[in-house]
């Protein structure tokens, strides 16, 4: 395969599971970070290396701050 071909895929991985700072969050509530996906159709080489085919790979996309109700 040559050297020149190349594919570029932007992910955002969440560094913590805790949305400290992001945002206010009322008092009774408390806020979550999750990691959330999409699927990308990528051009992949096969193991043996001699053939590339289409596949589709989930990919993290960004972070989703949830706001919830605390168990009071």
């Amino acid at each position: 395969m040559p050297d020149n071909m190349t594919q570029l895929v932007r992910a955002e991985i969440c560094t913590a599971t805790e949305c400290s700072g992001l945002c206010s969050v009322p008092r009774g509530y408390t806020s979550k970070c999750e990691q959330k996906y999409i699927q990308k159709r990528l051009v992949a080489l096969q193991a043996s290396g001699q053939n590339l085919y289409t596949d589709v790979f989930w990919i993290p996309s960004c972070c989703q701050c949830t706001i919830t109700p605390t168990n009071l």
